[in-house]
């Protein structure tokens, strides 16, 4: 099981390092706050489980091309700040897909905890900001000083978010990546229709025709999910090490990707395999202590807000597992 799983992990490595230009990071522990705050119906769980990773479909097309940036600019925000449009669209089919994305959203569900305002460990930034900023020094001597403070923060907030995931299936779920690569593999095939029909008039100021939006949204999509799939995957991996070598495998292109779309020119010294292991061990580190915590109270913040802004759907609280 576990050489035929990792052929599988291999295999899609290599088809995604060519073929799909998305640049994805963490979702397991948005994953583990839907699962305690969503359906307890299995099917319609992971339905929800893809929507609430989905909201970062558009977050990285700049890597692909820099004349997307006010693309992803507006998409982004409209994502990430304005989802109950979405949720409004859906039909009853995919209630359980809006659901999960709207949960996510930086205005006041997860994301604001981790983003704007954590609940537990004090301080006025989120969660993941001040994990952060805590965590950039290290990466910064590591990387001999070659990256800059803006773009130091947002190499370490999002390997903040990747030590959080591995914490998560380590302590709190080890299914999590069975879980998040059948989410996407299974997610609604009327959902990338519903992200266009709702996000796509957003594009016409910038000259998109209706086709033209449709088609660069559900394509950012399907990139995305694919990419969900095989990140699953990765943490599915039952041996340590082995998950370790393609999670390295999976984030240095990006990484890559990332500086050279910045300007950054790493020096011959830094070896980024090696950053990124030590990189992730220290994030981990720096919230072994504290991260349960924030994830419990942030499902308790989204239920309560999701509720307030009346995103609930027949069968939420009623279906059995």
């Amino acid at each position: 099981m576990k050489r035929t799983l990792a052929a599988a992990v291999l295999g899609l490595l290599a088809l995604l390092s060519y073929a799909v230009p998305a640049y994805p990071w963490g979702w397991a522990a948005h994953t583990h706050v839907i699962d305690q705050a969503g359906t307890k119906n299995s099917a319609a769980n992971l339905q929800e489980v893809y929507g609430g990773m989905a909201v970062d479909s558009f977050n990285y097309l700049i890597l692909a091309d820099p004349n997307l940036a006010p693309v992803q600019n507006i998409l982004f925000h409209e994502a990430h700040y304005q989802p109950l449009p979405l949720w409004e669209n859906a039909p009853p089919a995919l209630k359980p897909l809006a659901y999960g994305f709207v949960s996510h959203n930086e205005a006041w569900g997860e994301d604001w905890t981790a983003h704007i305002q954590n609940l537990t460990i004090g301080g006025r930034e989120g969660y993941v900001i001040i994990k952060a900023e805590e965590l950039a020094g290290a990466l910064s001597a590591a990387l001999q000083g070659a990256v800059g403070a803006d773009a130091l923060l947002v190499v370490s907030h999002e390997l903040i978010e990747y030590g959080v995931d591995l914490l998560v299936r380590k302590e709190l779920n080890p299914g999590i990546g069975l879980e998040i690569a059948k989410a996407a593999m299974l997610r609604h095939s009327d959902f990338p229709a519903l992200l266009a029909a709702t996000f796509g008039p957003k594009l016409a100021p910038l000259g998109f025709s209706p086709e033209q939006a449709a088609a660069l949204i559900t394509g950012a999509e399907e990139a995305f999910r694919q990419n969900m799939v095989l990140y699953g995957m990765i943490l599915a991996l039952p041996d340590d090490a082995m998950l370790m070598d393609y999670l390295v495998q999976f984030l240095k292109p990006q990484a890559q990707a990332y500086f050279d779309a910045n300007g950054i020119i790493l020096p011959p010294g830094v070896d980024l395999d090696q950053v990124i292991r030590f990189a992730i061990a220290a994030s981990m580190q720096l919230c072994a202590d504290d991260y349960r915590k924030e994830l419990g109270r942030t499902k308790s913040h989204t239920v309560s807000q999701m509720a307030v802004n009346g995103v609930l759907y027949r069968g939420l609280f009623t279906a059995k597992k």
